[in-house]
């Protein structure tokens, strides 16, 4: 297997290096490729201190096989080893036969699988973090959470999203990150000063750089507030009378959260939320739009230099009155020393 491809994620990131093939095992369920089965690879591991971004791992791999690996499920486990060190556990997305017995495999980590996954979302009103989470990763990976997020009371509104957008506006909104184990286990907590690790110019190779971002001068973050009033605006949410045919535990989603649904007659609502009904039936589905209040939270660097950079942030609508102040502290302290460290 070829050099992995490494990209590093702000301050921190792991960086493995392939040798010859007879070095690298890839292990996809009971089935094991290395030597002249494993043909070439590359990987991809980033991690992001500050929750940034919730970066998917990537392992690629093209393998030779005299059994047919197209029926291969998704989200079959799958294991990287160089020179009998664990590197990192995947997930096979897709398979490709690419010749008579050569077969390309695509794999993620358990956030890609989160990024294919939806979540209906909801409105906040003081639930804790730790259930919120269950809700948003639903058994779709193994994962655990310091006591100390679990007990942050959570407001605000999510949208039907990703698993993996929802869950990257939530560590936004109390202020945990995600770090990862070689297992694939995602750990939830809150980042120490012993957690960061500075890498400095020396050990950056041929093909790598440090790229010092502009500091931020001022952090402007917008809370967000929703709730429900007598006069919100009435919409039409769904409405299949055109003859376009009859719902049948159809899925239907908002654009905004919605409260005081009604459905007409000939039409069912089976389950519903804030973001979405399943219905039944046929006729109109109307509801009432949360009224949604706005603010700006802004906060200056204490001795700003140089140009003036504005860092602002406007649809993270986990970020209400309660947590505003503390979310802009934090991006401030960020953008105001953020670099990009690559290498290749």
């Amino acid at each position: 297997m070829g050099e992995p491809v490494i990209h590093l994620c702000r301050h921190a990131a792991r960086a493995y290096l392939g040798g010859t093939m007879n070095h690298n095992i890839i292990t996809v369920g009971s089935r094991t490729f290395t030597g002249e089965d494993l043909k070439s690879g590359s990987c991809y591991i980033a991690e992001s201190i500050a929750g940034e971004e919730l970066s998917i791992d990537t392992l690629d791999a093209t393998v030779e096989s005299a059994v047919d690996l197209t029926g291969l499920p998704y989200g079959e486990a799958v294991t990287y080893t160089h020179d009998n060190v664990l590197i990192g556990k995947f997930f096979l997305s897709s398979v490709k036969r690419v010749g008579a017995s050569i077969y390309d495999l695509s794999c993620v980590s358990a956030v890609g699988l989160l990024a294919g996954s939806m979540h209906l979302g909801g409105l906040y009103t003081g639930q804790t973090a730790a259930v919120v989470l269950a809700d948003i990763i639903g058994g779709m990976a193994e994962y655990t959470v310091d006591d100390k997020v679990k007990s942050v009371k959570v407001y605000g509104w999510l949208p039907y999203a990703t698993r993996r957008d929802n869950l990257h506006q939530l560590l936004f909104a109390v202020g945990a990150s995600i770090t990862k184990t070689v297992a694939g286990t995602l750990n939830i907590k809150y980042l120490t000063a012993n957690d960061p690790k500075f890498i400095s110019t020396d050990r950056l190779y041929a093909g790598g750089s440090i790229d010092h971002s502009t500091p931020a001068t001022e952090a402007q973050v917008t809370e967000h507030v929703y709730f429900a009033s007598a006069n919100d605006q009435t919409n039409t949410l769904f409405d299949n009378t055109d003859g376009s045919g009859t719902a049948n535990n159809q899925l239907v989603t908002f654009d905004g959260p919605h409260h005081n649904l009604t459905a007409s007659s000939g039409l069912t609502i089976v389950s519903s939320g804030v973001n979405h009904a399943v219905l039944t039936g046929t006729g109109t589905l109307t509801g009432k739009a949360y009224s949604h209040q706005t603010k700006i939270i802004s906060k200056q660097a204490e001795a700003p230099a140089g140009t003036e950079h504005v860092v602002s942030v406007t649809d993270a609508t986990l970020v209400s009155p309660v947590n505003s102040s503390s979310v802009t502290e934090r991006v401030l302290a960020y953008y105001s020393g953020a670099y990009h460290a690559t290498m290749g």
